[in-house]
């Protein structure tokens, strides 16, 4: 299972969003695979705004987040035929933000009163959602 979530906090380098989002979980599919048995599964836990980037808005303070979850997504999405050669399957859940994390704070940190004003989003959106890879 991949859940990374980087890029809303203060101080990071340019491109760090991309290498904790892509790079990062590219790299541990990588080193997983041979280690799997057939049948297993790689699970890529991501945004909705991250999962829909590119076809719906994303806040101007999300957008390298999203950008580079995105990325990761469709790296491993490309995967998928080397993955059936092994008999290995690609799952992407994307879910809302999780009330009391950290991921919270920082949306708030960066965009104050931006989680009150998506509640209507949010309730149209509620929970996480499943996409077959395939």
């Amino acid at each position: 299972m991949l859940n990374a979530a980087g890029g809303l906090e203060r101080g990071v380098p340019s491109g760090y969003a991309m290498r904790l989002n892509r790079d990062a979980q590219v790299r541990a599919v990588d080193l997983a695979v041979p280690l799997m048995a057939a049948g297993g599964r790689v699970v890529f836990v991501t945004s909705h705004y991250a999962h829909r980037y590119g076809t719906e808005p994303v806040p101007p303070f999300y957008q390298p987040v999203a950008a580079s979850k995105r990325a990761g997504e469709d790296t491993l999405r490309a995967r998928i035929p080397d993955l059936g050669e092994r008999d290995l399957s690609l799952v992407v859940v994307s879910g809302d933000l999780v009330e009391g994390t950290i991921a919270v704070t920082l949306v708030e940190r960066s965009s104050p009163g931006f989680i009150s004003q998506e509640t209507g989003w949010r309730a149209a959106h509620h929970g996480a959602v499943r996409h077959d890879g395939g």
